[in-house]
């Protein structure tokens, strides 16, 4: 049985929709989101039989694959959560999304230096991306290398200061187009 049990049916409340007033992504869409309730009430064999449905008809979603790792990795089934991210990783080894839950599954499991190595991966792929360095933060203050933790909290740091400095950026100019836009408009 599930880990926490619910009158709630989430899949028969599924059943009262008509599928012919919604195309396949939007189906797909409602079942994730029926996935992530069974989750939020730790329904998790529920959960996981929503997301392998799912996977069957759309086996190359990575959001789907992720959220099986996830359903895994809340379970306490690491190498399963470990397994089902490698074998899809085999096929798209620069998936940023499943390589960020690949590290937290080996951060979670005790296996640092995977973590490490992949949380590094991700940097490759995308140095502008700040949750590797936090993760190795983490993980070098669990091995008491606090210089190591310091340093990678400043990457962080940064990358975060470069992100908001975008983003900033980017809304000025969008102020600035809403401006002239209001001007041309008079």
């Amino acid at each position: 049985s599930d880990v926490c049990s619910s009158d709630l049916n989430l899949d028969e409340e599924c059943r009262i929709m008509d599928p012919k007033d919604c195309d396949i992504e939007d189906l797909d869409d409602i079942r994730l989101q029926i996935c992530y309730a069974h989750m939020d009430l730790t329904q998790y064999k529920s959960a996981r039989a929503v997301i392998e449905s799912l996977i069957s008809g759309a086996p190359d979603n990575a959001i789907f694959v992720r959220v099986l790792s996830d359903i895994f990795a809340q379970c306490n089934l690491l190498f399963d959560a470990e397994v089902t991210l490698t074998v899809y990783l085999k096929k798209y080894p620069n998936t940023l999304l499943l390589l960020i839950s690949l590290g937290d599954v080996y951060t979670k499991a005790g296996k640092y230096d995977l973590a490490i190595e992949t949380y590094e991966k991700i940097l490759a792929l995308d140095p502008s991306h700040e949750l590797p360095y936090i993760m190795m933060s983490k993980i070098y203050l669990k091995k008491n290398m606090y210089s190591s933790k310091a340093e990678y909290l400043a990457r962080a740091l940064e990358t975060a200061n470069k992100q908001i400095s975008i983003s900033s950026d980017a809304e000025n100019v969008f102020q600035r187009g809403n401006t002239y836009l209001d001007i041309g408009d008079m």
